[in-house]
């Protein structure tokens, strides 16, 4: 029994994350709204790497409710630009004064080229309503069970018989509903 409360737990905690998702994604847009809408691609890649942290987040704690290890695919940063013997720095065969241009055109490559970047993205957009839906279910047919008996949808008796069904079908699916969602979370955010 222990089990599937924890499992309740699990997947009630990892639907919020996917929630929070939801902000991580508009930040996103945002983001790269301004930076290809407006030109402003030095705005491009903080926020970008900086929404990985929720992906990152979900990772672990999906582990630590399931046991499911999810690899971080994400590609290497890549290393400061390092200046000529002359102290300009090259790129593109361009020359360049300071490294901050030459960096930033690096981390912009790297931010929109690296494909676990877009995993992540594409995770934010559909786990609320797909992998993350399915580990929450169990949750909510616990609470509308235990609710039903209060509504005036059926006679009491009649709601207390349904709503206990609800909740003990709710605790028994938990561990297979946290495992389903731990699997689209897997196959989401996991690396090829």
């Amino acid at each position: 029994m222990t089990q599937r409360l924890r499992a309740l737990a699990g997947g009630l905690e990892l639907y919020a994350l996917t929630l929070v998702g939801l902000l991580g994604l508009a930040v996103a847009v945002v983001t790269l709204g301004l930076g290809f809408g407006l030109g402003i691609v030095i705005a491009l890649p903080a926020p970008l790497v900086a929404v990985r942290r929720l992906p990152n987040l979900v990772r672990r704690r999906t582990e630590r409710w399931t046991g499911v290890a999810i690899s971080t695919p994400y590609t290497a940063e890549p290393p400061r630009p390092v200046p000529q013997a002359d102290g300009w720095y090259v790129r593109d065969k361009k020359l360049y004064k300071g490294p901050w241009w030459p960096r930033m055109a690096d981390r912009i490559e790297w931010v929109l080229g690296d494909n676990a970047t877009w995993r992540d993205l594409g995770w934010m957009l559909f786990a609320p309503v797909t992998g993350g839906l399915v580990g929450v279910l169990p949750a909510i047919l616990v609470v509308a069970g235990l609710a039903l008996p209060w509504t005036d949808l059926l006679p009491f008796w009649a709601a207390v018989v349904a709503g206990a069904a609800a909740v003990v079908v709710g605790v028994a699916l938990a561990p297979a509903a946290l495992r389903a969602s731990a699997r689209f979370h897997r196959r989401m955010l996991g690396g090829p």
